[in-house]
């Protein structure tokens, strides 16, 4: 949009993970702190990176990311299944 209409000052906001807003404003809405809750997900790249930037605990479930020590995204748990 802002190649199409320039000069208005438009701009793309990420809305879905892994923005950290999306935890941070779950965590608002729950009334606790970031530090109390678990993110379970299954993917690295998007529930693991945006939980872990908003300071949320993570697990990572089986299933579509698989971890490896030496990926710079670590999950605080691994589970196998729920």
């Amino acid at each position: 949009l802002g190649r199409r209409f320039p000069g208005l000052g438009l701009r793309f906001d990420h809305l879905g993970k892994p923005e950290p807003h999306l935890f941070v404003a779950a965590a608002r809405r729950l009334q606790l702190a970031p530090d109390r809750l678990v993110m379970i997900g299954d993917q690295l790249e998007t529930d693991v990176a945006g939980a872990r930037a908003a300071g949320v605990a993570t697990a990572l479930l089986a299933g579509v990311s698989r971890w490896d020590p030496a990926h710079p995204i670590a999950p605080t748990w691994l589970l196998d299944s729920l």
